[in-house]
């Protein structure tokens, strides 16, 4: 059975082990063959005819086989071919994206020559497929490649960042709108929103999240980024009400349309989860804050509807069965929030932390929101302080609390209102801290304190 593979040497000295065939070239000279290890020979031509060099052909070898061939006499240096048109050599077909986000390529592998390989390029989300490179060189436009395989090849799928332009009618009885493309937009790529107004109907602008940004029905611009928007058109027979929220993912509206002069109209907001409705807005200005809002329709107006991300106040108790916390929840960005940590039986609160950093010691903890926060209410146990006569006849008495509460500071004075922390000497036995008081001093009041 024939080799899949041929390797062909002009030379006259070689060293390698193959199974060969030996032609000198000369159109009447017949190849011979030799079988097994061929190392360093000599070629004779015997055969009556003038010879210029010969051909030795190895089945079954690559040309990076050939290790070693000797340039000798005028035969010159050796050429070396392999011959890939026979079918069946493994070659390498490795396919890789560019750049690594852009997406994702699939038929990296092993082939044998003489069959079809297929790659395929699948873009990641905000991109899209350009083209396949070779070497620097455009091998296909199109994502999925199929070609035959005649050698190892390294192909390269290159992405583009792509970006989505949406355009809508508002009111959609108001006329239509349409792109110059429906696939997505490349950057810096020229893009044209177009409006048609029905019949009885003006174009009036393009808006974006509430903004005017063109007052062309056909409006064209370079593309840096996803676009929503919205061609506002006006009712010639009355008056237009136009309604959209601030932000897309925010909420959305109703209530938008022709209205007879004078007819009391009213539109609606209803946020979406994650946020929540701020106000009505025309111009910039301020024009209600109730999501329903009613107004007698006597002009063209462009109400948005401003909605806001709701922010999350966490909080925890430690330890937990320390005691309760109220006020946390979900806010608005510049709402005031006020936590309160109530200590159970036998606990003192100890502060409020967050991210392990102390940021208040009052129990009603207030402020201003502007993000999302987690704190915690740090609670402590509030230890026993226990007073026990002396030694007999000592006329002392002694006070003792445990010596595992850090942070306890003792104190006295002799009127209940006048405290001050104690410079009596606290000598801790075994467990307890002890301080000895002498019953001869007169009336003394004690308490621990923590800051």
């Amino acid at each position: 059975m024939p080799s899949p593979m041929k390797t062909a040497i002009q030379t006259k000295w070689f060293t390698l082990g193959a199974i060969c065939s030996l032609a000198l070239w000369s159109p009447s000279v017949r190849a011979s063959i030799a079988y097994g290890s061929i190392n360093n020979f000599d070629t004779v031509n015997d055969t009556g005819h003038e010879c210029h060099g010969f051909e030795i052909e190895m089945e079954d070898c690559r040309s990076t086989e050939v290790t070693y061939t000797f340039n000798y006499n005028h035969y010159g240096t050796p050429k070396i071919t392999e011959d890939n048109s026979v079918a069946g050599i493994p070659k390498s077909i490795t396919a890789s994206a560019s750049p690594t986000t852009g997406g994702m390529t699939a038929g990296s592998g092993s082939y044998l020559t003489g069959v079809s390989a297929t790659v395929v390029a699948t873009p990641n989300p905000g991109y899209a497929f350009s083209k396949w490179q070779e070497g620097g060189t455009t091998v296909s436009n199109a994502a999925t490649y199929t070609f035959d395989v005649t050698g190892d090849r390294t192909l390269v799928a290159k992405f583009n960042e792509a970006f989505v332009i949406m355009a809508s009618p508002a009111p959609a009885i108001g006329g239509s709108t349409e792109m110059d493309t429906l696939t997505p937009y490349k950057a810096n790529e020229k893009a044209t929103a177009k409006a048609f107004p029905d019949d009885g109907w003006s174009f009036a602008n393009w808006t974006e999240n509430g903004t005017v940004v063109s007052t062309d029905s056909s409006y064209s611009f370079n593309v840096t980024g996803n676009r929503t928007l919205v061609a506002n058109f006006t009712w010639d027979a009355g008056v237009t009400i136009t309604t959209s929220p601030s932000t897309a993912i925010g909420g959305t509206t109703s209530g938008d349309g022709p209205y007879t002069t004078g007819d009391e109209a009213m539109v609606s907001a209803v946020e979406n989860g994650g946020y929540a409705f701020v106000k009505w807005t025309e111009n910039g200005l301020e024009v209600g804050t109730d999501p329903d809002y009613f107004f007698t329709a006597d002009a063209n107006r462009r109400l948005v509807a401003q909605f806001t991300p709701l922010l999350h106040i966490m909080v925890a108790a430690a330890p937990p069965a320390g005691g309760t916390i109220s006020g946390d929840g979900q806010f608005i960005a510049g709402d005031t929030v006020d936590l309160t940590a109530f200590a159970n039986p036998g606990l003192a609160f100890g502060g409020w932390t967050e991210d392990g950093n102390p940021v208040s010691d009052a129990e009603t903890f207030s402020f201003t929101v502007a993000g999302n926060r987690s704190l915690v209410a740090n609670f402590i146990t509030i230890p026993r302080l226990v007073a026990t006569p002396g030694a007999a006849g000592s006329n002392t008495l002694i006070l003792s609390w445990p010596a595992d509460t850090a942070g306890w500071t003792l104190q006295e004075c002799a009127d209940c209102a006048s405290w001050l922390p104690s410079g009596r000497a606290v000598i801790t036995v075994d467990d307890q801290n002890t301080v000895t008081v002498p019953t001869t001093e007169g009336h003394r009041f004690f308490r621990l304190t923590h800051p």
